[in-house]
């Protein structure tokens, strides 16, 4: 079926309407003397974005008037590092945002210019495999626009791929990383965390948290039968229970519900494999059992 362009946004750019979808068409010159209604050389289309009647044809519009070509090129690229690395593809919406942002920071580069980044140690804490995949991405922007990105930028991209992992809206995201980093800072203030920041146990708390918290999002907690295993590990670790049952009071207070004995449940197992000290079980001699949650 022969498509015809609907919206021209730059010469590499274009809109058409597949079958009564909004579809964004990406190539070299792919605009170039196009008009509204003029039939589209398929040869010259690299990618398409399928834009979903949700995500916003009118931000996505906007994202995309200006991006130059190599930024669609280097963009393409973190996508698919992106998937590689993190199993996840990235929306219309996400994509073009990170494009986006690539773009302006190449011009601050390039300008001199610097964005300091106050939440770059934080983002690094609670989101350290995808901070560990935007520091790949630094290396990719520097091979491909011969442009070295301050370390500041780690952390906005870090961001673009929690967007892309949890929620693909980043005002949601925003808001559980912001989530995360305060249920992290109260375990820390509440019981010590001794774990190292790229140590195992660590990094299962964090992937917990985080996961957490979208079930937060997603009014969806976890139920299961350990009601007894639960209430063991309440009476025998009051210092873990008190921490788990702060983190509850401020998911509560944040989101609403019920955080469900079974959340409370892993929540204290993660805290335990991360505090700064691991009490023995009473009259065992031996670490509290915990159970594997995957």
């Amino acid at each position: 079926m022969t498509m015809k362009v609907d919206r021209v946004f730059n010469n590499n750019i274009i809109r058409v309407m597949d079958g009564g979808t909004e579809t964004i068409l990406t190539g070299l010159g792919l605009g170039f003397r196009m008009r509204p209604g003029d039939v589209v050389d398929e040869s010259k289309v690299e990618k398409r974005f399928v834009l979903e009647p949700e995500a916003g044809g009118s931000i996505v519009g906007a994202l995309v008037a200006d991006l130059a070509y190599e930024v669609l090129q280097l963009a393409d690229a973190l996508a698919t590092t992106a998937h590689e690395r993190l199993g996840v593809e990235l929306t219309p919406r996400v994509h073009f945002a990170l494009a986006d942002h690539l773009s302006a920071a190449l011009e601050r580069s390039r300008a001199g210019q610097r964005i300091e980044n106050p939440l770059l140690w934080e983002v690094r804490s609670a989101y350290p495999t995808e901070f560990a995949v935007a520091l790949e991405m630094l290396d990719q922007v520097s091979a491909h626009a011969h442009v070295t990105l301050p370390l500041d930028e780690a952390g906005y991209l870090t961001m673009h791929l929690v967007n892309a992992t949890l929620t693909g809206n980043m005002e949601a995201t925003l808001r559980a990383s912001e989530t995360v980093r305060e249920i992290i800072a109260i375990v820390a203030r509440r019981v010590g965390i001794a774990a190292a920041p790229q140590s195992n146990d660590f990094l299962r708390f964090v992937t917990h948290v985080k996961y957490f918290v979208q079930r937060l999002e997603d009014a969806a907690p976890l139920s299961g039968a350990h009601a007894e295993v639960y209430e063991m590990l309440r009476a025998s670790d009051e210092e873990v229970s008190a921490a788990a049952m702060e983190v509850a009071e401020y998911a509560t207070d944040r989101y609403g519900g019920e955080v469900t004995s079974e959340e409370l449940l892993y929540l204290m197992l993660h805290i335990h494999r991360v505090r700064r000290a691991r009490p023995a079980a009473p009259g065992s001699g031996k670490p509290i059992s915990t159970i594997d949650n995957g």
